[in-house]
């Protein structure tokens, strides 16, 4: 069966991260019933064995070890080439998915398939992270958020989706 959403890692240098975000992943995927494949592009040849060792995960990854380390850009397009879902959904290994609404998530790319869309960051407390979203941070905004920040629109506290300039 097609998979709804491939979730696609880069490893390097955090290969002790990977079993955390893939098993969050997983059991939301479960959760809520939708199709993924799990691709890990390994790009740190030192960590062949730790990364080998995730082939026995539940969540059943795809692993693809790099000769080299040739970037985080170069990874995510192998792991894109390697794809087979609708949604492409680009992971970093210390990425917990703690919510979220997967079906939306594809129903949203059905709907404007040529979109990029980027999720909430929240703190371990539950706090959104500020500058997750909005307009592109400047020196400006940073300085002004700190003197009068109601000045400022805060999209990371939006509860649909938001336009960003970046």
């Amino acid at each position: 069966m097609k998979p709804d959403i491939s979730f696609i890692f880069v490893n390097f240098r955090s290969a002790e991260l990977l079993n955390q975000s893939l098993s969050s992943i997983f059991r939301m995927a479960q959760e809520q019933d939708i199709q993924c494949e799990y691709i890990i592009v390994n790009n740190d040849p030192d960590e062949r064995l730790a990364v080998d060792v995730l082939s026995s995960h539940e969540a059943s990854p795809r692993i693809l070890h790099q000769e080299r380390n040739e970037g985080f850009g170069r990874a995510n397009n192998v792991g894109a080439r390697a794809a087979g879902g609708d949604v492409l959904f680009f992971v970093n290994p210390d990425t917990e998915m703690m919510r979220g609404d997967l079906p939306a998530l594809c129903r949203a790319f059905r709907s404007h398939p040529l979109a990029l869309y980027g999720m909430v960051l929240s703190q371990r407390t539950g706090e959104r992270e500020p500058w997750s979203a909005g307009a592109f941070p400047s020196l400006f905004r940073v300085l002004l958020s700190h003197v009068a920040p109601e000045l400022l629109p805060q999209p990371w506290r939006a509860q649909e989706i938001q336009q960003a300039d970046w």
